[in-house]
């Protein structure tokens, strides 16, 4: 699964699973979606949760759900207060940024390009879970999904709809 699911919703998920069946044993990791589908494909798992759109003969893709991306904020951040947080609003900001090599980052980026707005880029993060840790600490503002934002540092993020809508989509 991908950090966004492995780290919040399947632990309950495959808890519930295997309680309800005793003589079940799982693998479970977390990995980027790129690598989740290559297991998919080359038969090392037999199911496999992730976030970039798949179409591959050997495998059955499905869309589960989307979500729309959220800004954290710090909580005492000048837009901490606002009930919706613009790309505009976030100009100038130290930004924490999903890796270059992610779909996410360059959804986010064309945002961001498409209306000039500058950010001050200084670090990248491999999931919302780092974004948001570091955010809670005062350090930036970022995009990242609100499965992880939520759970994460409770009172030390403010977590706002982001607009335009960017969504995460989930894909099983």
């Amino acid at each position: 699964s991908t950090p966004a699911l492995g780290e919040v919703v399947l632990p309950d998920v495959l808890a519930a699973f295997l309680r309800r069946r005793p003589g079940v044993r799982a693998a479970f990791q977390v990995r980027h979606s790129e690598v989740i589908n290559q297991f998919v494909v080359d038969q090392q798992t037999d199911l496999g949760f992730s976030m970039v759109p798949f179409d591959h003969p050997a495998a059955i893709s499905e869309e589960l759900f989307r979500v729309p991306a959220v800004c954290a904020v710090p909580h005492d951040h000048r837009r901490a207060r606002r009930e919706t947080i613009a790309a505009e609003d976030l100009r100038g900001e130290n930004f924490l940024a999903f890796g270059r090599d992610t779909r996410m980052r360059h959804l986010v980026d064309a945002v961001f390009e498409q209306r000039q707005i500058a950010r001050q880029m200084r670090v990248e993060v491999y999931s919302s879970l780092e974004a948001c840790s570091l955010v809670a600490r005062g350090f930036g503002v970022s995009i990242v999904e609100p499965l992880t934002a939520i759970r994460v540092s409770p009172g030390m993020l403010a977590i706002r709809p982001f607009l335009p809508r960017i969504d995460y989509t989930f894909r099983v």
